[in-house]
């Protein structure tokens, strides 16, 4: 009885961390493909080609997702152009 309400005493004092934004998830998301892409080494040339069309891929529109994960206000200017 005793360490039931002491595991839901601590249960309580123990604030819940917040879910991440969802353009922040796919920032990070993206940024982990990046990543992966630039982790990659192949000296096939077709490989090599297939590992530069990844990062490409990847690599489009990061810096503006970031912007849009930094400043919201920005990003919702830029949709509007």
């Amino acid at each position: 009885m005793i360490l039931r309400a002491l595991a839901l005493a601590l249960a309580l004092a123990i604030p819940a961390t917040p879910p991440l934004p969802r353009d922040v998830r796919l920032f990070i998301d993206r940024r982990a493909g990046c990543d992966h892409w630039r982790g990659e080494y192949a000296e096939d040339p077709v490989r090599r080609r297939q590992i530069e069309r990844g990062i490409r891929k990847a690599a489009r529109g990061s810096i503006a997702s970031l912007t849009g994960c930094v400043d919201p206000i920005a990003a919702t200017r830029a949709r509007w152009r």
